[in-house]
C-alpha cells in the first residue's frame, strides 16, 4: 500500500531562540493512502496522480533533497499554519511509504509543475 504518513513541528518564537522546536511529533502515523479506488481508476488517475493532488493541495511542494528522490526522500510545508498572535510556525512532513523510487520522482516533477 502506498501511503503518506505525516509529521509536524512547531517553532515559536522563544524555541527558535533556543534553536529548537516547541514541538513535534504525528498527525497521522497510520498514513494517509494514495491507492486508487474504483472511482479514481474510472476516471484514469494513478497512486502518482493522488499523491501529486495530496501534496500540492496541502501546499507540501518542498522536496527534502535538491537532486533525485531517494527511499529516504520526504516533501514538507514550512509554513502549514502560523499563528500570527503567538508567532508560532507549524510545518508539516509528508513521509512516503511502500512507494518505488521511480514513482516518488514522478511525484516530485509533478508538485514541481
Amino acid at each position: 500500500m502506498r501511503i503518506f504518513k505525516i509529521t509536524y513541528e512547531i517553532v515559536t518564537p522563544e524555541s527558535a531562540e533556543q534553536g529548537d522546536c516547541e514541538s513535534r511529533g504525528w498527525i497521522d502515523e497510520e498514513g494517509v493512502s494514495c491507492e486508487p479506488d474504483e472511482f479514481d481508476i474510472d476516471d484514469g488517475e494513478t497512486a502518482v496522480d493522488l499523491a501529486i493532488k495530496l501534496l500540492v493541495l496541502d501546499g507540501a511542494t518542498q522536496p527534502s533533497t535538491s537532486g533525485t528522490m531517494t527511499a529516504h526522500s520526504w516533501w514538507t510545508n514550512y509554513e502549514y499554519d502560523t499563528n500570527y498572535r503567538t508567532g508560532a510556525v507549524e510545518s508539516r512532513s509528508y513521509h512516503p511509504y511502500g512507494w518505488t523510487v521511480e514513482e516518488l520522482n514522478q511525484i516530485n516533477q509533478g508538485v514541481k509543475s
